[in-house]
């Protein structure tokens, strides 16, 4: 290839030299002209070099994608984020729904509608995600208690340790737990 590139320049600047009428070139009077212009555009292309462009294009744009795509990995940040994990997302939505309840019968500050609390569609559904959350999460549960082919918390790498703490004045305590109704 190289002796193919060595024989088309000469070629061309024996061309060039014998017309006369290339452009001036920036280089000074006595340097030869070389522009794009004075490249002989009939020379057909190999296959080898086509092959070898395709290559190049391709690896380029391999290269370009894996760099797009590649990038994010290095950026500290993305190892960084306080994701919750299911536990913690499941836990945030049980606490969501309870407040929820609690705000619409304005339980924070009076009892006064605290039968129809328990009466509600709010309670219910929270009762019924406070057992699923706990049923999910149980640090009790074996492979032989367990159905196959059923959700179970044994699909959950999180398990329960700790519900939480109240202060026993408080006047919420009594409606997070389930039993509260019963009191």
């Amino acid at each position: 290839r190289m002796v193919r590139l060595i024989r088309v320049i000469i070629h061309l600047w024996r061309r060039h030299n014998a017309s006369g009428r290339g452009r001036r070139s920036l280089a000074g009077p006595g340097a030869a002209a070389w522009d794009d212009d004075n490249y002989v555009h009939g020379t057909p292309e190999s296959a080898i070099s086509r092959t070898l462009s395709e290559m190049t294009v391709q690896r380029v744009v391999l290269l370009q994608l894996g760099l797009l795509l590649g990038f994010p990995l290095f950026n500290p940040s993305m190892y960084t984020n306080d994701c919750p994990s299911s536990a913690q997302y499941g836990l945030d939505e049980l606490h969501r729904l309870w407040w929820r309840g609690v705000e619409r019968f304005s339980l924070s500050t009076s009892k006064a509608q605290l039968a129809s609390y328990f009466a509600s569609d709010d309670r219910t559904i929270y009762l019924e995600d406070f057992y699923r959350y706990i049923f999910y999460h149980n640090p009790f549960c074996t492979a032989d208690s367990v159905p196959p082919n059923v959700a179970s918390p044994l699909d959950s790498l999180s398990r329960l340790f700790w519900l939480g703490a109240v202060p026993a004045n408080s006047v919420l305590t009594p409606l997070f737990f389930p039993q509260a109704h019963r009191l």
